[in-house]
């Protein structure tokens, strides 16, 4: 609690560094993230700009490498509609799975939250076997290993029209692999409908 308090008297850009930096799964985050602590609170909040020093730089790179990953699920998060998840006894609209290289279901809740106020969803990280669940207005997470899939007929058959009509924008004599893969990276594809087979 005092060192929470001693960075909010730090601003706000070196609590939220320190903050988002600690969803790395980086495995020296807890030393860069000291280092960098011990640093503003050597030379004060001016300290968050000084990129130029090592232990600066080393949390600043951390925090970006987060954000990155959360604007990437952002884009490439897909939803399903499913009436029922069994584990949990209880009925969702939408899901997903996502395969999260860095702990960003924190940072995601937010955007999800404001971007689907009316909607039970359930944001699946299968890398932590982690959770984001909302229902009736409350949000929390849960441990989970495994989720199993849509087999809903309606939904199958939306997920089987989003493909055709992906495959129907796509002009074949100018689809450059490369290219995709640097936009929407490779390890995304698996919960991106329109990037399963057959189309891929």
């Amino acid at each position: 609690r005092r060192v929470a308090n001693g960075l909010m008297r730090l601003g706000p850009m070196v609590r939220e560094r320190v903050m988002t930096g600690f969803l790395s799964t980086e495995e020296e985050k807890d030393l860069i993230l000291l280092r960098f602590a011990r640093r503003c609170f050597d030379e004060g909040p001016r300290a968050v700009q000084m990129l130029g020093d090592p232990d600066v730089h080393a949390a600043f790179v951390l925090e970006r490498n987060v954000n990155n990953e959360v604007c990437r699920f952002i884009e490439f998060i897909r939803f399903e509609e499913k009436d029922a998840v069994q584990e949990l006894k209880l009925t969702l609209h939408l899901l997903q799975l996502c395969r999260a290289g860095r702990f960003v279901l924190p940072l995601l809740r937010g955007h999800f939250c404001s971007r689907l106020p009316d909607e039970d969803f359930l944001i699946f990280d299968a890398a932590h076997g982690t959770a984001l669940l909302r229902q009736s207005g409350h949000v929390q997470y849960l441990a989970m290993e495994h989720y199993e899939p849509a087999r809903d007929a309606d939904e199958l058959n939306w997920q089987a029209l989003w493909k055709r009509f992906f495959h129907a924008l796509t002009i074949e004599e100018r689809r450059n692999a490369k290219a995709q893969m640097n936009h929407a990276p490779k390890r995304f594809w698996g919960g991106m409908v329109e990037m399963r087979e057959p189309y891929i």
